[in-house]
């Protein structure tokens, strides 16, 4: 099956997840929104506080990290934590970082520059699609 060029390599083979119990497999999508609900009761009153520009630091270093070890894991458990994570930098990509960036860009661009980050942000999933192929 692996040998046929029509054959889908994704995380069934990578994880070796056809077998495994369906309570882990569930946590795979589960774990994404059990981070971004456990991080946006603080991440945005933290950018209040502390400023937007170390938060963002924060959370784009923590989404590269997440999603570059989510690339190299064949583990479920690893798996499971680093998409936890990403879930976890999510609040602070798209809450503080588009408070910023409306403080920051005059209000005659701020549609086509939210539109634009919109679209670029989107484009690495179709990016990771094809990673996977």
């Amino acid at each position: 099956m692996q040998d046929d060029p029509e054959y889908f390599q994704n995380w069934v083979q990578k994880l070796d997840i056809l077998c495994a119990p369906q309570s882990e497999v569930g946590l795979i999508g589960s774990a994404f929104f059990v981070g971004a609900i456990a991080c946006i009761s603080f991440v945005p009153k933290l950018a209040d506080e502390k400023g937007r520009i170390p938060v963002l630091i924060m959370t784009y270093t923590t989404q590269f990290v997440a999603l570059l070890f989510l690339i190299l894991t064949r583990n479920l458990k690893f798996t499971i934590f680093f998409v936890f994570v990403l879930g976890f930098s999510h609040p602070g990509k798209n809450i503080v970082s588009f408070n910023y960036v409306l403080e920051q860009i005059p209000a005659a661009m701020r549609q086509d520059v939210v539109t634009t980050l919109l679209v670029v942000e989107n484009g690495w999933i179709i990016v990771i699609a094809f990673f996977y192929q």
